[in-house]
């Protein structure tokens, strides 16, 4: 701890005091002793000059000895008076009749130095003292101009995550620049930190190079978010750790603009992860939320999750135990716009999908076991059931009946999984052409999961989560797998509730799915796979169109071409006294639940879907609908169907203006989070329903909402090409304004909506000499580029077949 001043300075000043008293008290004895002796007597004044001349070397040699004390003394205080040097290296004059000898001027100017040299410390002590005191103040002051020190302030206020949500950065006011990111970050030892100024496309700002890890500084707890908008950040990993158990969200720029998190586990003191399992991939939320055009991301931790989301939709969640205490950025990334604010609330994650049986005892359960020697199974201590196998020569596996009652998924928990086991859908007839296998990835060394045929691979070359999404898991993962229009679709997780989907699934499957099972290959020593829980879940919106009662007697003709076959098929079988409509949404739930053709379950999946809507059914019930059909329908390939697929989304939101609600955004959220699995962009702004939304709010004088509408348009990039948005948001103005002689803030606080939003100015118009760059073309070509950049040219040549004439028209640079 620093003394205080006073403790510093009082016993200078007291020492000061002594040393001059001293001193004085010597200039007087001087003084008497020149009067009584001064006058030379005349003996000494006949003296011979060799007795002069000695005596005079005595003086000398006395004033030599003096000389370095008095060195010393301009030396102590040479850095408080730089003139004090100076003044001790000159002679004192000597005076023209004899007085004043050498011997007793130099006396007095050491006494005058003495005092000097004593007050110089004095004053020196005051300096330290103050400069202590500033010390400690700059140390407070530099935590206070801290980027962050608002947020985190005891009296910041805590701000409701919806409210932040749409807010955008204003990087025309300021961007964060090396300086800048210099606070915000710290390097971290033995490893590389570099921060350099780059352009991006929203200007210039600081950026971490690529090979560099950065320490944040900010503290990211349960009640702070980091907001900020990132660019040039393809393949930026950013490590949270709590205590030694972390999570990594890394992007993937080259796959699809999308962000997947792992469950992470670090050695003590370590930076980087020695532990990884894929538990969460975006779903695509993230290219449909525009990411790709630049926007605010938002990380925050929450109730056991670290979430990274963008505008009200969360793009990816992973289980932390409790806060984080480290947060790294690893890899090259530009920060056009960065900030750590105070919040609260975010929604939970929540599995909207009924259970419809589960067994935590699975050995309990009827097991069909095709075991070849040197294989056997294992009942364990929690109930659970292991397949084992030591050195077998032939594959083995276990069956059990899936029971399905309605359309479902299976979820399996597996533990101590070894590469060469696997998990897979059989049919009534034995048949099982695709194993879900545990593999080996020669990239990494990390046990993967990926779909194989039959075989008896237990290695697979898989790319490293570094370069792309890598499908790693740990000794326990979770299994989910939906069966439907002939399409295998699966995700992996941690604990249950956070999920990834790594592929897109697999298609052209054959159908009449009856039971789950589990397998080793052959020719592998010493494998094993636990199974410790069984659980199926309904898409109850899909099941629920038929009555439990009627699906039970219902017919499943799965292997028929199309649709008419299948209605001549069923007829027949039409009990007495049902309505044809009953009975063939019955048969169709019972077919799409143990699987068809994929062109036979798209047209059942059709008709279930225009018979809901000739139904009028609630727009709610429809969109549930809509978000199950989203889960088997087989898009991934094919445009046109994902157009069509989404124009069901838009025929909603039109239906739904006639009932008084808002078009298009009773639509957006649900087509933002649609889970279904494409490779083809899709772009979901629909101008006709934004129109309408837009001219139904400012006609019913709805001034706030219409501005948080554009606000939210924007935030998406929606509002491209959409004049509209900026006529809207003028005339909202307009009416604010001169509706009464209110602030901004008070019109904010009035409409519930941000101060920013009533106060934004619109942009300046350009020159009509200046040409505009299509930022759709200049985005395609970008992506184009992406893809060739990263060596995916089939993806690339995709896209250019994917690509329709005249739909990129545009200048681009």
């Amino acid at each position: 701890m620093p003394r205080s001043r006073n403790e510093v300075l009082g016993p200078l000043l007291a020492l000061a005091a002594t040393v001059a008293l001293l001193l004085g008290f010597g200039w007087f004895a001087a003084d008497e002793f020149k009067r009584t002796w001064g006058e030379s007597t005349v003996a000494e004044r006949e003296a011979s000059p060799a007795e002069r001349s000695t005596d005079e070397r005595s003086t000398e040699e006395r004033s030599t000895e003096e000389r370095p004390t008095e060195e010393h003394s301009a030396e102590s205080t040479e850095s408080s008076d730089p003139t004090a040097t100076q003044a001790s290296d000159e002679k004192p004059p000597a005076t023209p009749n004899g007085e004043g000898s050498v011997a007793e001027t130099t006396q007095g100017d050491l006494a005058q130095q003495a005092v000097e040299a004593a007050a110089a410390q004095v004053a020196a002590a005051a300096a330290s003292s103050e400069t202590d005191d500033a010390g400690d103040d700059s140390t407070a002051a530099q935590q206070n101009d801290l980027p962050w020190s608002s947020a985190i302030a005891a009296d910041a206020p805590s701000v409701d995550w919806r409210d932040l949500a749409m807010r955008r950065f204003d990087v025309k006011r300021s961007m964060p620049q090396v300086e800048t990111l210099k606070d915000w970050f710290e390097p971290v030892v033995g490893h590389a930190f570099e921060i350099h100024p780059t352009e991006t496309r929203l200007g210039r700002c600081g950026q971490i190079q690529v090979n560099s890890i950065g320490r944040l500084r900010a503290p990211l707890n349960d009640d702070t978010t980091l907001r900020m908008e990132l660019d040039h950040h393809n393949r930026v990993r950013i490590h949270v750790y709590c205590g030694t158990v972390g999570v990594t969200l890394a992007y993937y720029e080259h796959h699809q603009y999308c962000w997947a998190a792992y469950a992470t586990m670090r050695k003590p003191k370590d930076v980087l992860p020695s532990h990884a399992a894929l538990t969460s991939t975006d779903g695509a939320r993230a290219r449909r939320s525009e990411v790709r055009y630049g926007g605010p991301l938002e990380l925050r931790y929450r109730d056991g999750e670290v979430i990274l989301s963008r505008g009200e939709i969360a793009l990816v969640r992973a289980p932390l135990p409790g806060p984080p205490n480290d947060v790294y950025f690893q890899g090259q990334v530009a920060f056009p716009g960065l900030e750590l604010v105070r919040t609260h609330g975010f929604p939970a994650v929540e599995d909207s999908l009924p259970l419809v049986w589960e067994s935590d005892r699975p050995v309990e359960l009827e097991w069909d076991k095709q075991l070849a020697a040197g294989a056997w199974t294992e009942t364990l201590p929690d109930g659970g059931m292991a397949l084992v196998a030591a050195q077998p020569k032939e594959k083995s596996h276990v069956t059990t009946p899936l029971r399905p009652d309605g359309i479902c998924l299976a979820t399996m928990e597996l533990r101590d999984v070894s590469p060469g086991t696997g998990v897979f859908f059989q049919s009534t007839n034995g048949r099982r052409n695709e194993i879900l296998r545990f593999v080996r990835n020669p990239h990494s060394g990390r046990t993967c999961l990926v779909l194989r045929g039959n075989d008896d691979a237990h290695e697979h070359p898989c790319r490293r989560l570094e370069e792309d999404v890598e499908p790693c898991v740990g000794q326990t993962v979770w299994l989910r797998m939906l069966f439907g229009c002939a399409t295998w679709r699966w995700w992996i997780s941690v604990d249950g509730r956070h999920w990834a989907e790594s592929d897109l699934g697999w298609w052209n499957m054959p159908g009449d799915i009856a039971s789950i099972g589990v397998q080793h290959v052959a020719n592998r020593e010493n494998t094993r796979i636990e199974v410790h829980t069984v659980q199926v879940r309904r898409l109850d919106a899909l099941s629920s169109l038929a009555s439990d009662e009627l699906l039970t007697r219902a017919r499943a003709a799965y292997d028929l071409p199309n649709l008419p076959a299948w209605l001549d098929a069923i007829e027949p079988h039409k009990p007495a006294g049902v309505d044809d409509r009953e009975w063939r949404r019955a048969c169709a739930v019972k077919t799409l639940s143990v699987g068809a053709t994929r062109d036979l379950s798209h047209a059942l999946l059709s008709w279930l879907l225009d018979d809901a809507a000739e139904r009028d059914l609630p727009i709610e019930r429809q969109l549930q609908l809509l978000n199950e059909a989203a889960l088997i329908y087989d898009v991934r390939d094919d445009l046109n169907l994902l157009t069509q697929f989404f124009g069901r989304y838009h025929s909603l939101g039109a239906a739904s203006l006639s009932e008084g609600r808002r078009p298009f955004s009773t639509i957006l959220e649900p087509m933002l989070t649609a889970p279904v699995a494409s490779q083809q962009a899709m772009r979901l702004a629909e101008q006709s329903l934004m129109r309408g939304e837009l001219l139904q709010l400012l006609d019913g004088r709805r001034w706030g909402e219409a501005l948080a509408f554009a606000d939210r348009l924007r935030f998406l990039h929606f509002d491209e090409q959409f004049p509209l948005v900026d006529w809207a948001e003028a005339t909202a103005r307009r009416e604010i304004s001169t509706a009464g002689q209110l602030t901004a803030e008070e019109n904010a606080a009035s409409l519930d909506v941000p101060v920013t939003t009533v106060t934004r100015l619109k942009e300046d118009w350009q020159h009509p000499y200046v040409e505009t760059l299509n930022k759709s073309t200049y985005n395609m070509l970008h992506e184009l580029q992406a893809l060739l950049d990263s060596g995916a040219n089939e993806d690339a040549a995709k896209l250019l077949t994917a690509i329709e004439p005249g739909s990129w028209d545009g200048v681009a640079p």
